[in-house]
């Protein structure tokens, strides 16, 4: 390839390989995407937590080659808008929300592994939460899980 095109097919590339390919299998397109990673995130669908019991919420990452890993979070939506749960950065650590701190930790954080541990599960944790990791160049992806939660049966057994 020339020289001078080379940084120009590399940012064209990078631009376009999340997009096109999803929209047409044009041969502009596999060239576009040629060398180009992408990341994936692996969480379950759904989860059943028991009501004051901790709950594991996994959260596997897939970095491609060709990308960078920046850092990685947990959110929620809420009614009242969505809030940051907990951040992973490589060069920074882990921060936790304020109204989060004593209930919630990341197991073991790394570039491949964004798992959290919340403490003490109440009917006011069921919703979705979603782990985000952002990645250079492409930027940003996210997968969602809905947490349930479960009371408590008390079996009673009358004797007559």
């Amino acid at each position: 390839m020339d020289p001078v095109l080379k940084p120009v097919v590399t940012l064209l590339r990078v631009l376009y390989s999340s997009v096109c390919c999803c929209i047409s299998e044009s041969p502009l397109c596999a060239f576009l995407s040629a060398g180009v990673s992408s990341n994936q995130i692996v969480v379950p669908e759904k989860l059943n937590a028991v009501l004051g019991k901790n709950i594991t919420l996994g959260c596997r990452i897939e970095v491609g080659p060709n990308l960078s890993f920046t850092q990685s979070s947990w959110e929620r939506r809420l009614p009242s808008g969505t809030i940051t749960l907990a951040v992973f950065n490589p060069q920074f650590g882990t921060s936790y929300s304020s109204e989060y701190v004593k209930r919630i930790s990341f197991i073991s954080p790394s570039i491949r592994d964004a798992t959290i541990t919340l403490e003490g599960v109440d009917f006011r944790d069921i919703g979705s939460y979603t782990c985000k990791v952002a990645t250079f160049p492409l930027g940003n992806n996210q997968a969602s899980t809905y947490v349930n939660v479960l009371g408590k049966v008390w079996l009673l057994s009358l004797h007559t």
